[in-house]
């Protein structure tokens, strides 16, 4: 279109809100000829352009919105709304009739209004102006206010960055408040004394698209850096871009200072404090952030060494299990150079020992740099015991103990129960559920579901309860020689099967009713045992 405009004698001129103040007043002096201005959004604004008769417009603008891969605001090209549509058609009738052309569908309806930038952008900027001025953005009646979620994660960030304590900015954070930078960004040009290479660094994060290139594996060049990479070949950077490094350098207050590879990393680390990751395993492209997500290296990065790294410019996982978000610039960093930024106290349960184990580990989120045993919390490791009961399931004799207060009309909370059975406990193996009961439900236990059963001769056997509500032993045939009557047990008198056993372990016969065996049965079943067994006394009523 430059070329068409100049071929009918145009003057063709550009006017946006980067141009120094001359060329944006010589875009806007009237003159004599024909004129073509590529204007940005400043020309919606009551800004006046003289002799326009005619708008195009492309329906598209940018807006600056918050780009989570880069954790910095960047100019996105999105759809205009309505209002600033109808701005746009106001230009060319501001001094008389004028006509618009607007590239888009005329079926398309534009949304009303644009979304305010308060919720829109990073709010780490704004909020470390309010503080430098001394207000406090939480309580600041803000004209359309923020959430207060995005004002806390801005702190968060500024207390990161070093330009925040306590909620008050510090020296530091005034420094940074001065560049016309994204907070990060104004952390890494600090950091770097104003370098040539950080200059070059911060202004290429500045572009939206700016990424590394995906190409072949086995063609990336290994780094240290991906972005000392992309700045050291300075001369193939656009100029637009040179030309900001050179600003950001003066407003640092030095020109041509250089910096060292080991420097310039170090910078890097200063302004993404919060993007740390570690690899999975040595040499392998798996890592995992410190936020807790995992990443993994893109083929576009050079970055294959290092046991620790900074993610400067991830992509979101795609939704769906395994994903992992895709890191296409990273720079590696320095051990030494990671201090903690928390201490916990983690307790996990060891399968192997069925027992709770405790770890103190300093970290930078979810990444561990130093872990070393403790002993146990008390009450953590109760928990973790009882979760691992109740994951595993009563035992057998811990089931049993369930049936018999179920027999006895006693109500149980398993899950109560075994966490009042944990307390105290050191293993799995520990845990009683016995230990759990008050000492009047163990009495009322006894009396309407005893454990065991007595039998002649001074003797008992142990009573098994079933699920389905009844009351089994098994017990010797010559062991009841002397009793008559089925043992009933339980608020409801409940006879107990009885399985008579041959002295050879093996069952003879199955009974509620002791009296009709021996009257019935039991001289057939005599005949049988004094034949297999001569030497034991089977007296015919016994």
């Amino acid at each position: 279109m430059i070329v068409a405009a100049a071929s009918f004698g145009a003057d063709v001129v550009m006017l946006h809100g980067s141009l120094a103040s001359e060329e944006q007043d010589a875009a806007l002096a009237p003159i004599d000829k024909r004129r073509v201005i590529l204007a940005t959004n400043i020309a919606e604004t009551s800004l006046t352009v003289p002799g326009v008769r005619a708008v195009v417009d492309s329906g598209l603008h940018k807006v600056a919105r918050y780009d989570p891969d880069r954790a910095i605001d960047s100019l996105e090209i999105e759809r205009i709304p309505q209002n600033s549509a109808d701005q746009r058609a106001g230009r060319a009738g501001r001094l008389g009739p004028g006509v618009v052309w607007r590239l888009w569908p005329a079926v398309d309806r534009l949304r009303p209004h644009g979304e305010a930038d308060i919720h829109r952008v990073d709010l780490a900027g704004p909020v470390l102006d309010i503080l430098a001025w001394g207000g406090d953005p939480r309580t600041l009646p803000w004209f359309e206010p923020p959430d207060a979620s995005a004002v806390d994660a801005a702190l968060d960030l500024l207390t990161r960055l070093g330009a925040v304590a306590e909620s008050r900015i510090t020296a530091l954070g005034r420094r940074m408040q001065t560049l016309p930078l994204h907070p990060r960004l104004a952390r890494i040009l600090i950091d770097a004394n104003g370098a040539r290479e950080a200059a070059l660094a911060c202004a290429l994060l500045t572009e939206r698209h700016f990424s590394q290139t995906p190409r072949d594996s086995g063609s990336v060049q290994t780094t240290t850096s991906d972005l000392l990479t992309a700045v050291t070949s300075e001369a193939e950077l656009p100029s637009h871009l040179r030309r900001v490094a050179r600003e950001l350098e003066r407003l640092a207050g030095d020109t041509g200072r250089r910096i060292d590879e080991r420097g310039f990393r170090h910078a890097l680390l200063a302004g993404y404090p919060d993007r740390v990751a570690r690899r999975r395993a040595a040499g392998s492209p798996r890592v995992l952030m410190a936020s807790g997500h995992g990443g993994i290296l893109g083929p576009e990065s050079g970055v294959r060494d290092g046991d620790f790294m900074i993610a400067i410019d991830v992509t979101a996982a795609a939704r769906g299990a395994g994903s992992e978000a895709r890191i296409r610039i990273a720079s590696i960093v320095d051990r030494e150079w990671l201090s903690p930024t928390e201490v916990r106290l983690d307790h996990v349960f060891d399968d192997t020992s069925a027992s709770v184990r405790a770890y103190e580990r300093e970290g930078i989120g979810a990444i561990v740099l130093t872990e070393r045993a403790v002993p146990p919390d008390p009450a953590e490791s109760t928990r973790l015991l009882a979760d691992a009961y109740l994951r595993r399931g009563p035992r057998d004799e811990d089931e049993q103990l369930l049936r018999r207060l179920r027999f006895a009309g006693i109500e149980a909370d398993l899950e109560r129960l075994v966490r009042s059975a944990a307390q105290g406990k050191r293993t799995l193996e520990d845990i009683r559920l016995t230990d759990a009961l008050a000492w009047e439900i163990r009495q009322a236990l006894e009396r309407d579901a005893p454990d065991r059963l007595p039998i002649p001769g001074g003797r008992s056997v142990r009573l098994e309860y079933r699920d389905d509500g009844t009351v089994m032993a098994e017990v010797k045939l010559q062991a009841l020689f002397g009793m008559v009557e089925t043992p009933r047990i339980g608020p409801r008198a409940e006879p107990v099967l009885l399985a008579l056993l041959a002295p050879n372990g093996r069952p003879v016969q199955l009974t509620r009713d002791l009296r009709s065996f021996w009257d019935r049965t039991y001289p057939e079943v005599r005949k049988e045992l004094r034949g297999r067994y001569p030497k034991h006394a089977w007296p015919e009523r016994p």
